[in-house]
């Protein structure tokens, strides 16, 4: 009989949590978050490159500068537009690998654009990214890189930084929040459009009307 009811408890847990999936999955909960976290700062630094491009591409005379540019890489390009196209590219790859903080002075210098209105906003866009850098290259261990570019922060050197689910989800959203503000000045100051068109949403399904269930039974 206690066999049976062990069974029985045992088969209702598997049907709720998928036979300890719970427990399987945070085993690898370091892992995830910081898949998570990663892959949402690169969307957000592969977004601001194509804002680039498209400014760029509004405002050419941005680029008009006295940086000297080898005659091979002139002569490289057959025509003028062609030209004008890997001025574009260079100098967008430039700003690109030069930082954050490099790339909003940037805008703001050259064409009075601010990427955030705050600078407490800036300063929150720099640290993610170095934590992204860091736990991409370093194991997530702070490093004197680190610490040089976020001169104010909580973390030591040495110190490997863990973020909880909650956290990268407060991130996440922060660097969503940031797309849709930039994403609308720039669309004031400049006329550029997103380049892809935003799919439309299915429509919702009929769900049943009964109260859903949220006790979950974990292992």
């Amino acid at each position: 009989m206690e066999f049976r009811r062990g069974i029985e408890t045992r088969g209702r847990k598997e049907l709720y949590v998928g036979a300890g999936a719970t427990r399987k999955l945070s085993i690898y909960y370091r892992l995830l978050t910081e898949m998570a976290f990663c892959r949402a700062v690169d969307n957000y630094l592969i977004y601001l490159t194509d804002l680039l491009e498209l400014i760029f591409l509004a405002r050419p005379e941005a680029l008009r500068s006295k940086e000297e540019v080898r005659l091979d890489f002139v002569l490289a390009a057959p025509t003028r537009a062609k030209l004008i196209k890997a001025l574009f590219d260079r100098k967008v790859n430039q700003l690109s690998y030069q930082g954050m903080r490099d790339l909003a002075v940037f805008l703001s210098e050259r064409l009075s654009f601010e990427l955030f209105d705050r600078a407490a906003s800036l300063s929150r866009a720099i640290l993610l990214v170095e934590i992204r850098n860091v736990v991409t290259h370093n194991r997530g261990i702070v490093n004197d890189t680190f610490l040089r570019r976020v001169p104010d922060s909580q973390f030591p050197t040495g110190k490997q930084i863990k973020m909880s689910i909650g956290e990268v989800k407060d991130h996440i959203a922060f660097l969503a929040k940031s797309v849709s503000v930039i994403e609308s000045r720039a669309h004031d100051k400049f006329g550029v459009k997103p380049p892809y068109k935003m799919p439309s949403r299915p429509p919702l399904k009929q769900v049943s009307s009964a109260p859903e269930r949220t006790d979950v039974i974990c292992d």
